[in-house]
């Protein structure tokens, strides 16, 4: 969405829109979206420790810096500069467990070193926002450390523009310290597009203060905190020297099986209850997958991230991206291939030995129970032209390739 039409969409709510659905507009910028995020962070988290996926010079003036504004969520910003991602991490639980909302930057490579803290994190109910970057600065995309976290128990979202990356990242907070469940936001470029960054005003009424307190959502969190809490719980009070959700030894057999049931089972309300919300302060909606308007054929592609915006560009080509790895989107896959014959996963990971990817995995146990053909294409590097090509081999009935978007023809001209 460029300028003029945030601009003129603008104008029409501010005209045509009733005062009790007023939405609260940001000023609309080209950026790229780590530094998009590492800006709504750095005004709007208490503190924030990383090691290495922003540049320098981001690092240096987004996190550094303090403010004085008496309107700000938070006055001062803590950075955390750690020499390591474990210690980064490591550190971002310190804080959230000290009740501070608290964030995490890290590569994919650092998330694969990470598994053990984010299992621990999801286990102590830490409300952190986990940022991962999934390309390096020469564009090479990794998914692996990504679908590699989707069986530790945090919430997982993929943006592949600056709009998505700055929309997950204000949902996931507020959704995990609602929910007591971390979230990770991974991005897979860092390519520059138009977007709209939140005002003050909607950061205020949507975050609130980390210190406010809040209903408590289930059973499982008003047996520990009451009816009431404080919206990031504060577990390490000097003033208040009491050791709430204290360290289950990891073969505690009733710890590991109460928890799903009793806390993760409400997390579909709070996600729906906060989608209703979000579209009435931003104007824009919030959902687990993206698709396009063409819906009258029969073969469907279902892929994720930045695969979206290339298959996208194809005419007539019914796409859906899973934008919401967990909790997993089920029931509006089933819906959107329920009236196909083919379904093609539209696969952008490596591995390999284990047989199908992580996510090809979900889907073929999502949609097992539709009457449709399944098949599962490599295709990491694979351009408009490649899908194109893809699609008239599947409408003629052809042998579904195995990988797209690798030629083993050299040009020696």
């Amino acid at each position: 969405m460029n300028a003029f039409t945030i601009i003129t969409n603008r104008l029409f709510e501010k005209v045509f829109r009733r005062e009790e659905e007023t939405v609260l507009f940001g000023e609309p910028c080209t950026i790229d979206p780590l530094t998009a995020v590492a800006i709504v962070e750095s005004k709007h988290v208490g503190s924030t420790a990383f090691c290495g996926p922003l540049p320098e010079s981001i690092t240096k003036e987004t996190f550094s810096s303090t403010t004085d504004n008496e309107t700000n969520l938070q006055e001062v910003h803590t950075a955390l500069l750690s020499p390591n991602p474990r210690s980064a991490f490591a550190s971002a639980m310190g804080l959230a467990l000290t009740g501070e909302r608290a964030t995490v930057f890290l590569t994919a490579t650092d998330l694969h070193a990470c598994q053990d803290l984010l299992i621990e994190c999801v286990k102590q109910h830490l409300p952190i926002i986990i940022h991962v970057a999934l390309c390096d600065h020469c564009q090479n995309v990794t998914y692996d450390a990504y679908l590699a976290s989707s069986n530790t128990g945090c919430m997982q979202f993929l943006a592949s523009t600056t709009q998505d990356a700055v929309d997950y990242t204000m949902f996931a907070r507020q959704v995990a310290e609602e929910s007591l469940i971390p979230a990770i936001v991974a991005v897979d470029t860092f390519k520059p597009t138009t977007a709209e960054l939140p005002s003050e005003e909607l950061s205020t009424a949507w975050f609130g203060l980390p210190n406010a307190f809040i209903a408590c959502p289930n059973d499982a969190q008003r047996l520990i905190f009451g009816e009431e809490r404080r919206r990031v719980p504060d577990r390490w009070n000097l003033e208040r020297p009491l050791l709430l959700s204290p360290i289950h030894k990891h073969s505690s057999a009733t710890f590991s099986a109460t928890r799903v049931p009793y806390y993760d089972s409400h997390l579909p309300t709070i996600l729906e209850e906060s989608q209703t919300t979000w579209k009435k302060l931003s104007g824009r909606t919030f959902s687990s997958i993206q698709q396009t308007k063409v819906v009258d054929v029969e073969t469907l592609y279902l892929c994720q991230g930045a695969m979206y915006n290339i298959a996208s560009g194809v005419d007539k080509l019914k796409v859906v991206s899973v934008n919401c790895m967990r909790p997993f989107p089920a029931e509006a896959l089933c819906h959107a291939a329920s009236n196909c014959k083919q379904v093609i996963v539209l696969d952008t990971t490596s591995v390999t030995l284990c047989g199908d990817s992580q996510f090809a995995t979900e889907i073929k146990a999502t949609l097992a129970s539709l009457p449709c053909i399944i098949s599962v294409v490599r295709c990491l590097d694979a351009q408009e032209e490649d899908i194109a090509a893809l699609d008239t081999v599947a409408n003629e009935g052809g042998t579904i390739p195995a990988m797209l978007g690798v030629s083993f023809i050299q040009d020696n001209t």
